[in-house]
């Protein structure tokens, strides 16, 4: 294995924390698109009983992220490189980084893809691949999501995916 000079991020609580339950987007094909605004607010009702809980994980990860160094590194591919890096930005934009983060090999896909609105992450980036890199990527990141997958997990997937 690699040194990469940051460790990978690690589960702050049981994931999903069961206090606040776990949402995964089903489908969003035009004639589900419309359901899942409704399940985004029952959520967000679901969370704002516990907002103390989401607000510190929430913070814990920001700040992780924040403190590693620009992305960077990695032996990789170029293509599992090029999704990476598209990863990081939407990563930075979502969480108001001032530069995309470096990301570990390790990190849990769950962690990375966590929001407090549980569910905007995952969207943000099915509909970037599907726009930029052609790839039809919500049953990967459903299965990335649910069975816990790494960052590198979910990279070779994709790619694989594309082929």
């Amino acid at each position: 294995m690699f040194e990469l000079g940051y460790s990978e991020l690690e589960y702050p609580c049981e994931w999903p924390p069961s206090e606040i339950g776990y949402f995964l987007p089903i489908q969003t094909r035009t004639h589900n698109f419309w359901r899942w605004p409704k399940r985004q607010l029952h959520q967000i009702r679901l969370n704002s009983k516990h907002r103390n809980t989401v607000k510190e994980i929430d913070r814990n990860i920001s700040y992780s992220l924040s403190e590693r160094p620009e992305f960077g590194g990695w032996p990789l591919d170029s293509e599992p490189l090029r999704i990476a890096k598209v990863v990081s930005r939407l990563l930075a934009e979502e969480r108001a980084l001032k530069r995309p983060p470096a990301l570990h090999p390790n990190d849990p896909i769950p962690i990375l893809f966590w929001d407090p609105f549980e569910g905007l992450m995952p969207m943000l980036v099915k509909w970037e691949f599907e726009m930029n890199i052609q790839i039809d990527s919500i049953s990967v990141i459903l299965q990335a999501m649910d069975e816990k997958w790494t960052m590198q997990s979910f990279l070779c997937s994709i790619v694989n995916s594309g082929r």
